[in-house]
């Protein structure tokens, strides 16, 4: 792992702690027809502050959207850890399916 291989590896660890501490809040409002209101994002011990329109309904934790963003966040992360390799990570070695074909090679370079 190279310098900038480590640095998106904390960069992508920091964004997802953070996105933990602060996760988007929802309100359902029950009944046969759910309706589901974004409260936005507020810090997770103390959740969203009570508005007059939801003073009766709690908020919780929307867990679905805060998958999604995680996902996104490990996504991006990922391209970026592969897109800073280094030049010889990049580069494959060739499979040898017969194991003296090294040998051969080189006995026919001489």
């Amino acid at each position: 792992m190279n310098k900038a291989q480590r640095y998106v590896l904390y960069v992508c660890a920091a964004v997802v702690v953070l996105m933990l501490l602060l996760p988007p809040f929802h309100t359902v409002w029950g009944g046969s027809y759910s309706e589901n209101y974004s409260r936005g994002y507020a810090f997770l011990l103390s959740g969203p502050e009570d508005s007059s329109q939801f003073a009766s309904n709690s908020a919780t934790v929307d867990v679905s959207t805060l998958l999604v963003q995680w996902l996104g966040v490990i996504l991006v992360g990922a391209i970026l850890w592969f897109a800073f390799r280094d030049k010889k990570e990049k580069a494959q070695k060739p499979l040898l399916t017969d194991p003296d074909a090294g040998e051969k090679r080189q006995n026919h370079m001489e």
